[in-house]
C-alpha cells in the first residue's frame, strides 16, 4: 500500500484512540471532529449556481456552432440515404466531401469547446475552494472543532486541524531515539610525506 495511502487512514486511528486514552489516563480530552463532501459543498453554493448559469451563456454561441455543424452532417446523411439509387457517382463524391469537411469542422470545435469550458470550470471551482477553505476555519474555530475530513476523495484528506492534534514533532523526536544515525568520524588526514630534492652531480647527471 502507498504512504499517501496509509497517511489518512492513520490519522483516523489516532482520532479513534483519543477517547481510549482519556478512559485510561482522564487528563485527554475526546477529540471532536467533523466530516464533509468538499466537492458537494462548492457545486452547491449559490456562487457555483449563478457561475454555472452565466457559462452556458458564455458558451452559448460555441454549442449553437457544434449544433449547427452536427445538423449539417444529418441532412447530408438523410440526402445521401434518399438518393442512393438516384444520385450520380460526382454527386455522392462531392456530398462524401462535405460530409468530411464537416467532420473536421465538429472534431475542431468539440476540441475547443470541451477545453475553454472546462478551464472556465476549473476556475470556478478552484475560487470557491479556497474561500470555503476560509469558511472551514471559521466554523471550526467558533464550534471547539479539533478537525474537519474532506470526504469527498477515496483518500480522506484534512481541511482543518487544531495544532493540539500536531504530533509531528513527537514522532520524529521518537523515531529518532530508535533508530539513531550512527556518527561517522573523519580520519585526520595524513601529513604529506617530505621529499629528498636530488642532488646533482658534476657532469649534469642526475641519479
Amino acid at each position: 500500500m502507498k504512504i499517501r495511502a496509509i497517511l489518512p487512514w492513520m490519522a483516523l486511528a489516532g482520532l479513534s484512540l483519543a477517547p481510549a486514552a482519556m478512559a485510561q489516563g482522564g487528563a485527554v480530552p475526546p477529540t471532536k471532529f467533523k466530516v464533509m463532501d468538499m466537492r458537494s459543498a462548492i457545486v452547491a453554493t449559490a456562487e457555483a449556481q449563478a457561475a454555472g448559469l452565466q457559462l452556458k451563456s458564455q458558451f452559448a454561441p460555441q454549442q449553437a456552432a457544434i449544433d449547427g455543424i452536427t445538423k449539417q452532417m444529418e441532412d447530408i446523411q438523410k440526402r445521401g440515404a434518399a438518393g442512393a439509387n438516384t444520385l450520380s457517382q460526382d454527386e455522392q463524391a462531392k456530398m462524401q466531401r462535405q460530409y468530411g469537411l464537416l467532420q473536421n469542422q465538429l472534431k475542431r470545435a468539440t476540441e475547443q469547446f470541451d477545453e475553454q469550458s472546462q478551464a472556465a470550470q476549473a476556475d470556478i471551482v478552484d475560487g470557491i475552494g479556497r474561500k470555503m477553505i476560509d469558511v472551514v476555519d471559521t466554523y471550526a474555530r467558533e464550534n471547539g472543532l479539533d478537525c474537519v475530513l474532506n470526504s469527498s476523495s477515496d483518500s480522506i484528506s484534512v481541511l482543518y486541524k487544531s495544532q493540539n492534534l500536531d504530533v509531528t514533532q513527537q514522532i520524529v523526536k521518537l523515531y529518532d531515539q530508535k533508530y539513531p544515525v550512527k556518527t561517522v568520524v573523519a580520519a585526520p588526514a595524513k601529513p604529506p610525506t617530505p621529499t629528498t630534492p636530488a642532488v646533482k652531480k658534476p657532469g649534469g647527471n642526475e641519479k
